[in-house]
């Protein structure tokens, strides 16, 4: 946090959680400037009073989506829609086991992770990918270039019997590459979240921790608890995108999860024999 001064103890406290932070003096100033009464006595505050002074004054601005829209296809070279670009926002939040996995996901999606090449545009370090110490580090190479990826990816298209070729459109975007939308969402997660931690592992700690079998064994638990809430009987595609058409995003997992999928079952089957 940028600003010269003093930096300030701020607290907020909810029922299951405390949360501490240090503010600097500029931004106090700053938040002070937001209301109307008098300064506080003490250097500590309410956080949940900040959070919902921000809250109150957010404004909706019109034409975010398209704003948001433009830059994104400037980003990754294409031509989207808004509605487009929002249903891929959903999936995001809609399948994924774990929060984490979500969040590097949106990451993802912004071509907002730190990357080496990044750093290297702000005149820190090299550039060079920690792994492979052969290219830049994009996020292409990152998550798909790089030669520590191959094993994982192979993997994923030996599980995937309708892909002739990953490519970044599916794994960096989550186009549905005509597999089961439902475990694809899932298994792209634990995909990119291994490549990430591995990629950390020998960016901060100089190791090599490229485990297959720990990432085919994520890939067999989902798979297995994707198929096991099987329910009702097939389906055709319509139907499903009628289901994402008509349900909040929330509830697309346990919707999709429900109905038969002759793919799901299958891409279950070729992970289980590997």
């Amino acid at each position: 946090m940028e600003g010269p001064g003093k930096w300030w103890s701020l607290e907020g406290c909810w029922p299951d959680f405390q949360i501490s932070v240090q503010v600097a003096q500029w931004a106090v100033d700053r938040a002070r400037d937001m209301w109307s009464t008098p300064p506080w006595g003490t250097s500590r505050f309410s956080l949940s009073k900040i959070v919902c002074t921000i809250y109150s004054n957010f404004r909706y601005k019109v034409g975010v989506e398209e704003d948001l829209k433009r830059s994104l296809n400037k980003r990754w070279h294409l031509q989207w829609s808004s509605k487009q670009w929002t249903y891929r926002f959903r999936c995001i939040w809609a399948f994924p086991v774990a929060q984490k996995h979500c969040t590097l996901l949106w990451l993802v999606l912004h071509k907002a992770v730190w990357t080496g090449k990044k750093a290297l545009n702000l005149g820190i370090g090299n550039g060079i990918c920690p792994r492979c110490h052969s290219r830049i580090e994009d996020i292409t190479h990152l998550f798909i270039g790089c030669s520590k990826n191959s094993k994982y990816l192979q993997v994923l298209a030996d599980c995937s019997p309708t892909i002739l070729k990953l490519s970044y459109t599916h794994l960096l975007l989550g186009v549905n590459p005509k597999v089961d939308i439902l475990l694809w969402g899932v298994w792209r997660s634990i995909f990119l979240w291994s490549i990430w931690c591995m990629r950390n592992d020998a960016l901060f700690n100089n190791t090599d921790r490229s485990s297959v079998f720990s990432f085919i064994h994520s890939l067999k638990n989902s798979a297995h608890s994707c198929c096991n809430t099987i329910k009702e009987a097939p389906v055709d595609a319509s139907q499903v995108h009628q289901i994402q058409k008509d349900l909040r995003w929330q509830r697309w997992k346990y919707a999709l999860g429900s109905l038969y999928s002759s793919s799901r079952l299958s891409m279950r089957d070729r992970v289980i024999q590997m």
